[in-house]
């Protein structure tokens, strides 16, 4: 079954994308497809050329970070992830190995959790490098960067792929994603793994801009600060963090305009960006590369 959704998926993605064999990868042998198709979907993650470099490159990313709280905090809930607001443990491959996304989406294959946190850092050291080059600003805190990035889907860990059929599941105890539509967002944003993550940062202390910049990557710290839909019910950032705030049995920080940075507009404006490699890259590169290596990478491979 989980062969036929891969299939599915692939075939489903050359007709959106359209394919152009100027830019496709190498022919990969029907042997060899049959192969991967056998492994388990952490087998495809740990033995992906692509996957395996983001990881890779994710890591280098959260050890050079030099504020020694931020990074401690970072490295230990990429090493050992664990919920202490839920009392949950994810598996010690977790990072390396779950997709990015419950349903059709972005990065929905084994491994394309760092592949997309790897790509909101890059992105937004992108945004960073432009404003100091072009606008003379300078001064960024890379470290916030950095972790904010990382963080804004870290509870994703806790989603797992059925080898037998294909799709991702998500344990009983996740909360379930409530609000948008009505003219506020096109999805459920309030609950959901973002709840999982701000309990998760309230409980543990950590410092209040990373809350607050983690929690931008969901929501525009400008426009979507506060926000009451129809029935009357809070929804947008401040909203989110004080319900996180009950789970985690502690108080929430307000979020103000006066206290906006420029390092939490990176991470909003770079979280949707996926969409460019969905669109732009032709399919056997987005998908052949990603799940269908013929090789091991070395640390560091680029793809």
């Amino acid at each position: 079954m989980i062969r036929k959704t891969l299939l599915l998926t692939f075939t489903a993605l050359m007709l959106f994308i359209g394919f152009n064999p100027t830019v496709s990868a190498a022919e990969v042998s029907k042997a060899r497809i049959d192969q991967i198709l056998a492994m388990s979907p952490t087998q495809m993650a740990k033995t992906g050329a692509w996957t395996t470099s983001a990881y890779n490159n994710l890591m280098g990313y959260l050890n050079s970070i030099g504020d020694v709280e931020i990074r401690n905090l970072v490295l230990d809930m990429a090493k050992n992830p664990r919920s202490t607001v839920f009392n949950a443990t994810a598996g010690p491959d977790a990072l390396r190995t779950t997709p990015a996304t419950g349903g059709p989406g972005h990065h929905q294959y084994p491994g394309g959790l760092a592949v997309h946190q790897l790509e909101v850092i890059e992105l937004s050291m992108g945004w960073k490098n432009t404003m100091e080059r072009v606008q003379g600003v300078r001064g960024a805190d890379r470290d916030l960067i950095i972790a904010q990035s990382f963080l804004h889907d870290w509870s994703k860990v806790w989603y797992t792929m059925d080898a037998a059929t294909g799709k991702v599941k998500k344990p009983d105890w996740f909360p379930k994603s409530w609000g948008g539509k009505d003219g506020v967002a096109k999805w459920g944003w309030m609950g959901e793994h973002g709840l999982v993550i701000y309990a998760e940062l309230l409980k543990r202390k950590a410092p209040e801009k990373l809350l607050f910049g983690t929690a931008a990557a969901h929501f525009d710290p400008q426009w979507d600060l506060d926000i009451t839909d129809k029935n009357g019910k809070k929804q947008g950032l401040n909203a989110a963090l004080a319900e996180a705030a009950k789970l985690a049995g502690t108080e929430a920080p307000v979020l103000t305009r006066d206290k906006l940075r420029a390092e939490w507009f990176y991470a909003t404006y770079t979280d949707g960006s996926w969409s460019l490699i969905s669109v732009h890259m032709p399919p056997r590169a987005c998908c052949t590369r990603t799940i269908w290596p013929q090789n091991n990478p070395q640390p560091g491979t680029q793809w």
